[in-house]
């Protein structure tokens, strides 16, 4: 029994290695989460400027082209008076080319104020750009950090398990189930040792007889409160 418990103090010394490695493996989303809701956000004022810029270029893509056929309208109707023959279709003529003429004044004003619209939009632009490179970067780096150190981790814990598995091949099928169910119920801790005659795990005093059967190390004894299993520190 004495080789049982050895074993036992053992697997939890490699057990405790192993989820102290899973917590640390558990914590690398959080860091990344942080500056992933960063990323996120100026990604998203990103993209919303761009795409209100592009909508106001393409915006005066189609006020420059109206520009364009209205002022070529204009030309063509202008050259074409003099062949006019009725004073009728003259006036029609000549109301056509000063609506056109009118149109042409509305779209250079609308024009005029597009592009003040873009160049404020350009500037936002340049600084949510220079912020949003600013923060991929950042995340981007962090990702591949993190991806490596959660190989390293997951690397250690798979070395850590091959240790394990050799001690659990030496203990007793109903003994690594008990084991595995106390450390489930007490926070990965199922074997303690006797501090000054107490349970170090539950800090209750022992009885002198239970003291007596625990360093005779016969069989596996359990704390009557914690319901650790408990072994004798020659030490004490």
């Amino acid at each position: 029994m004495d080789k049982t418990l050895n074993t036992l103090s053992q697997l939890e010394k490699v057990d405790k290695v192993i989820s102290e490695y899973q917590r640390e493996l558990d914590e690398l989303p959080k860091e990344l989460k942080t500056v992933e809701d960063e990323y996120n956000s100026v990604k998203e004022s990103y993209d919303a400027i761009k795409s209100s810029l592009e909508e106001l270029n393409n915006l005066k893509k189609e006020k420059d082209e109206m520009l364009a056929e209205k002022k070529e309208f204009i030309k063509k109707s202008e050259s074409k008076l003099y062949l006019i023959k009725t004073y009728k279709e003259f006036n029609a003529a000549q109301k056509e080319i000063s609506d056109a003429k009118k149109e042409v004044k509305q779209i250079e004003d609308d024009l005029l104020e597009l592009i003040e619209q873009i160049e404020k939009k350009e500037e936002e632009f340049k600084k949510i750009e220079g912020k949003f490179n600013e923060i991929s970067e950042k995340y981007n780096e962090l990702k591949e950090k993190v991806a490596l150190k959660e190989q390293e981790i997951k690397e250690k814990i798979e070395e850590e398990n091959k240790v394990r598995q050799q001690f659990v091949k030496d203990l007793d099928g109903e003994i690594l189930a008990k084991y595995n169910l106390i450390r489930s119920r007490r926070n990965g801790i199922a074997i303690v040792e006797i501090n000054s005659n107490t349970c170090s795990g539950c800090f209750m005093n022992l009885p002198p007889q239970l003291i007596i059967e625990i360093r005779k190390k016969n069989k596996i004894i359990q704390c009557p409160s914690c319901q650790r299993i408990l072994i004798w520190n020659e030490d004490n």
